[in-house]
């Protein structure tokens, strides 16, 4: 396991390291953290780098002792029936997606900065946040993070084309908050998507906005976008499988409810005169 798991940490490609890290999750014991920690020093991408960061904590961790989360090992652990969806989940997809990475690498000569690169990587993503919602009757595994860096890794989750995003989150100072990470990218990716389809009958190429900040017991999203249609309010959207897609229902919002409950934030819709502004709200430390 150790050779290939190294020629994979050691490549060039993030999708390859990526894979890398959710095989060390899975697979690794004690023995490995001496490979995690020499990959940690040398990964140049920042989530990368906090899996990676993670994974350490836990090999060094000292049995029955507490988990991120602040939760006894034993008793944080997901039951029976979720590990087993959670492995037969990752052992059908994975494959496939390091596959898809590899003949596409092979076959375009800009891969790593191809468009196709990003939708693979945020493929990956999406299994990371799928797996994070199946688990979602489990504590929440927090680690610090970086607003910007998650508001930017949900945007590339969400698909929406980068054009039609506006970012503006802001300077100065430090913007970690403690969350967990594949939890808050779903929640976020589906409030940017959601935005993004409301904007589909709109005359023009308007844009997602999207604001965030920090003080220092709180930090706020912002996304707003224009829509066509009748105003309504965020428990007219958020209940029964119905969302904000003006002319598109789905489910966004149920996802979105589900894990901000888990991870105690706050969820707000404002919506009138062809202006939506949803808002996240919720605590700096976590929990």
């Amino acid at each position: 396991m150790k050779d290939d798991l190294k020629r994979l940490l050691q490549s060039e490609r993030p999708s390859h390291r990526s894979v890398a890290i959710d095989r060390l999750r899975r697979e690794a014991t004690p023995a490995d953290a001496k490979l995690v920690r020499a990959a940690m020093t040398s990964e140049t991408v920042p989530a990368l780098r906090r899996q990676l960061s993670q994974i350490a904590r836990d090999l060094t961790r000292e049995p029955g002792t507490a988990t991120a989360s602040g939760v006894p090992e034993q008793a944080g652990r997901a039951t029976r029936l979720e590990e087993d969806f959670v492995h037969w989940m990752r052992h059908e997809l994975e494959p496939g997606i390091g596959w898809l990475a590899l003949a596409a690498s092979d076959e375009l000569e800009e891969f790593d900065t191809s468009e196709t690169r990003a939708a693979i990587e945020g493929l990956s993503k999406r299994l990371d946040s799928v797996e994070a919602l199946v688990r979602a009757s489990a504590p929440p595994r927090y680690e610090q993070l970086s607003l910007l860096e998650a508001l930017e890794e949900a945007v590339e989750i969400s698909r929406v084309p980068k054009s039609r995003v506006a970012l503006d989150a802001s300077a100065g100072g430090s913007d970690n908050i403690t969350s967990d990470p594949n939890l808050l990218r779903l929640l976020l990716s589906n409030a940017i998507r959601n935005s993004y389809e409301a904007l589909l009958d709109v005359p023009g190429d308007p844009q997602v906005y999207i604001a965030s900040g920090v003080t220092p017991q709180a930090f706020w999203v912002k996304i707003s976008n224009r829509f066509q249609g009748a105003e309504f309010s965020f428990d007219e959207v958020s209940g029964k499988g119905v969302s904000a897609k003006i002319g598109h229902q789905g489910q966004g919002f149920g996802i979105m409810r589900i894990v901000a409950a888990r991870l105690g934030y706050e969820l707000s819709m404002e919506a009138e005169a062809g202006l939506a502004i949803f808002t996240l709200r919720g605590g700096r430390a976590g929990g």
